[in-house]
């Protein structure tokens, strides 16, 4: 479908804005219901192996209240995007591609330059820099928090088998960041603490969603923290640790 670069076809496409994993986390519609913004359905087809097909749930977003969908902020977030965009002139801001680097301390290395456009998402995925900034928050969050580990609920719904995949246990899961230097890859957090990069239609690696909460109107108690979580019209809002084969 993605006629700026053929390869996509097979390996899939690494441009966040019509992505299959965008369309459905924004997305409130009931199953079979979601509109798939790049043509290609997250079917069994579709999807490495043909695990974990996605094309027949409801959206993400049918899983919250009205209160609680209200309470998370639309914001318009800069996303890298690759040479299939970037080479037509599909970015708002940027001098040159993100440079490659696996370390999480040096993956922000010319992001302020770099080509990218801009985005507005309730729910989306980290970039390199966001999840650089919970990295830099350690001491707070704890020194692998920016790792994420599936809840039971993860590895006993997925299809797919794989001996990594287990409660509690370190898991890759995806970032909204474009590896630049080829248009079918997305970066993605490796259980081994590194940012590194994939095929976008590989089913293998796990989805950690986020959202900004509106501080101002939404919050009835809390602070924040996990001993005290923020609470909005009596029901918790809980760290999303869900995670979800893509």
């Amino acid at each position: 479908y993605h006629g700026r670069n053929i390869v996509r076809e097979t390996y899939g496409s690494n441009y966040w804005a019509d992505s299959n994993i965008r369309s459905w986390l924004n997305s409130s519609a009931e199953a079979g219901a979601v509109e798939w913004q790049c043509g290609n359905p997250p079917s069994a087809d579709n999807i490495r192996y043909g695990c974990n097909a996605y094309d027949d749930e409801a959206g993400f977003l049918s899983n919250f209240t009205a209160s609680e969908i209200k309470a998370m902020r639309s914001v318009s977030q800069k996303t890298l995007v690759s040479s299939a965009e970037y080479d037509i002139g599909m970015y708002d801001t940027g001098l040159k591609r993100h440079d490659y680097n696996i370390s999480i301390n040096s993956v922000v290395q010319n992001y302020d330059t770099a080509f990218a456009e801009y985005v507005t998402d309730k729910m989306f995925l980290l970039d390199v820099k966001q999840v650089n900034a919970v990295y830099n928050n350690g001491d707070i969050l704890g020194e692998d928090y920016y790792i994420g580990t599936p809840t039971a609920e993860c590895v006993e719904n997925s299809e797919y088998d794989d001996d990594q995949l287990a409660e509690g246990k370190k898991y890759d899961y995806w970032l909204r960041t474009a590896f630049t230097n080829y248009n079918e890859n997305v970066r993605y957090v490796y259980s081994g603490g590194g940012v590194i990069f994939g095929y976008a239609y590989t089913d293998a690696i796990g989805v950690r969603p986020a959202f900004y909460l509106d501080l101002s109107s939404s919050v009835k108690s809390g602070t924040g923290t996990a001993e005290d979580p923020y609470s909005i019209e009596m029901r918790t809002v809980i760290q999303l640790r869900k995670t979800l084969s893509t």
